[in-house]
């Protein structure tokens, strides 16, 4: 969230409800050549690389980096 949530309606006769304005910020992931080069930089285990999800979302699959955090043996670091 950026900044703080503004008021914009308030309904004092049905209680106090208010509803208020809020802006977010959306981060789309990053980009297939700096994935690679993640990848390349960081990635010593077997089970490091790209995955795909099984199910879709919104008519679409996942697909993200994993990289395997190097104090755990079952921890990864996941990049969208």
């Amino acid at each position: 969230m950026v900044g703080a949530a503004q008021p914009v309606f308030s309904d004092f006769q049905r209680g106090l409800m208010e509803t208020k304005h809020v802006t977010v910020n959306v981060d789309r992931g990053i980009g297939w050549d700096s994935a690679v080069e993640q990848l390349q930089d960081n990635g010593k285990n077997k089970f490091d690389g790209f995955y795909c999800s099984k199910r879709e979302q919104k008519g679409r699959r996942l697909y993200l980096l994993a990289i395997q955090k190097e104090s755990s043996t079952h921890l990864f670091n996941i990049t969208r």
